[in-house]
């Protein structure tokens, strides 16, 4: 049986789910991960293209300012992980079929 394709993603977002499958993100770190000012953007495609959830939790810290605040850092679910695993090993063997063909698609 073929493996069904994973929708494709840009760069940035595979980035940033390979990133989420092992550790929570801070919007900043999404940024430099992606590299982007506009990481969200991103979460929001791996959301919609991969029915990623990717929740944003608000962790509060204080400023060196003294002022109480807060910031967003994006986790993946278990659910996640599962899904992000199993269109990662569809697009391996999507590559591994690839590979199998003959050059310039001759067989």
């Amino acid at each position: 049986m073929k493996p069904t394709p994973s929708p494709a993603l840009c760069p940035r977002s595979f980035r940033l789910a390979l990133a989420l499958l092992n550790v929570p993100c801070s919007r900043e770190a999404c940024d430099r991960i992606a590299p982007a000012s506009n990481s969200p953007h991103y979460i929001g495609e791996l959301r919609s293209r991969w029915g990623l959830t990717l929740p944003c939790e608000r962790v509060p810290f204080v400023t060196r300012d003294g002022v109480p605040s807060w910031y967003g850092r994006y986790y993946a679910t278990p659910r996640d992980k599962e899904r992000i695993r199993d269109h990662l090993a569809r697009i391996a063997a999507a590559n591994d079929e690839q590979e199998k063909a003959p050059p310039g698609g001759q067989g």
